[in-house]
């Protein structure tokens, strides 16, 4: 039976600092408004001289990429130290909001790259209230991309549509292009396969006008992946094809992977399972390589049920549990859920009711938590089946609600 999570704090610790939490904020509270704002001054002048001064601002944020990195001594205290000038006296505070700025772009960035994605869309959501025009866009596009990242799809949605009018209204289609991909990948994940489609063509026509090629080939992926959605393998594993050909072409590693190992789905539901296990194999190769642990996952799930599907169950629950580990250290909460539910089956068909219903249990929390109803009703019903003692659990083993 798993453990709700691996990090979870003993309880004595838990309360510790919850005391520690509240002592802390009576003292802050007893302190008079301008003594309190004096202080945070002096917290930002003091952490700020010890790191050795201020980073660069950097280069204008782009949204959909990863942007080189620079680290600077000041990188651990980031967000504190934004925390600090927005609250430092007011007269200075028109030379502080610069800096503010400054911490809360690197510690989103940071926080996205440790995958504390609410902390990063947090950070993401305070840079575009103190910004205006494209900065401000990019940083609510930021704030989508990491809500969308932990799972939040109702969070995201509307991030991104507020994103879309502004670098409509701003005529950055490039970035229209960038947002309308990350609003197709989001449909799909959501089951509305119509939207999907016509954000993904939205997306490849401006890329096309644009002369990229390299964002026309990853977005290409994406549409062979929504027709293998589809039912139409044949034109979907074409497709796909061409863009691990496109991949290929501009180094896109991680891209490389993710493809292969959607190719290797369509081959498993064909019944070519050792074409597709040697697939994902390479594509797992890969995404150690380069670590890209979030993918990883994905694609130790997918080894999972390829594994399932030709009768190695212990070998496909180690790799569920392998997936659903990766999963909690990247913020994948919807993918974490879903992990939950294909152990919660296998335990269920296994005739282990307990120990699936406590699995069903922690998917159920977690969908809850992320708004997706459907995945919930999911779990819920097929508690209800084995409640019953059915032989078999009643939802498909390994159905992605």
């Amino acid at each position: 039976m798993l453990p709700v999570s691996a990090d979870t704090p003993p309880p004595a610790e838990v309360a510790y600092l919850f005391r520690h939490a509240l002592l802390r904020d009576a003292a802050y509270q007893l302190q008079l408004p301008g003594d309190r704002t004096r202080l945070h001054r002096l917290a930002f002048e003091l952490i700020e001289a010890k790191c050795g001064g201020r980073p660069p601002a950097g280069a204008p944020l782009v949204y959909g990429t990863r942007e080189p990195w620079v680290p600077h001594a000041s990188d651990p205290f980031a967000l504190e130290l934004a925390t600090h000038a927005a609250l430092a006296d007011p007269a200075p505070r028109g030379a502080l909001r610069d800096a503010e700025r400054i911490y809360l772009r690197r510690g989103g960035q940071l926080a996205e790259r440790a995958y504390r994605l609410d902390a990063a869309r947090a950070a993401w959501m305070r840079l575009a209230e103190l910004s205006s025009g494209a900065e401000r866009a990019q940083a609510v596009g930021k704030a989508g991309h990491a809500a969308a990242l932990a799972g939040r799809h109702t969070v995201a949605e509307p991030l991104y549509s507020q994103a879309l009018e502004e670098f409509r209204a701003l005529g950055d289609s490039h970035s229209v292009g960038r947002v309308l991909a990350s609003l197709s990948l989001l449909c799909k994940e959501t089951g509305r396969i119509a939207d999907s489609e016509r954000a993904a063509a939205e997306a490849v026509d401006i890329f096309r006008s644009c002369g990229d090629r390299r964002l026309e080939g990853i977005l290409l992926g994406h549409q062979g992946e929504l027709l293998r959605i589809a039912g139409k393998p044949q034109e979907a594993e074409a497709l796909l094809t061409e863009a691990l050909d496109r991949h290929r072409e501009f180094g896109l590693r991680a891209e490389e992977a993710a493809t292969m190992a959607a190719i290797a789905g369509i081959r498993s539901a064909q019944g070519r399972r050792e074409e597709a296990e040697r697939l994902v194999q390479a594509a797992l190769a890969i995404h150690r390589e380069i670590g890209d642990r979030r993918s990883e996952a994905n694609t130790l799930d997918m080894t999972a049920r390829i594994c399932m599907e030709t009768g190695r169950v212990e070998e496909s629950v180690a790799h569920f549990r392998a997936a659903l580990e990766l999963h909690r250290a990247s913020g994948n909460r919807r993918a974490e859920a879903l992990a939950l539910g294909a152990l919660a089956d296998v335990a269920a068909a296994s005739g282990r009711e307990g120990e699936a219903e406590v699995l069903y249990q922690q998917a159920i929390e977690i969908a809850r938590e992320l708004g997706n109803r459907r995945s919930a009703g999911s779990c819920c019903r097929a508690i209800g089946s084995s409640r019953r003692c059915a032989p078999r659990a009643t939802r498909r083993p390994f159905d992605q609600p």
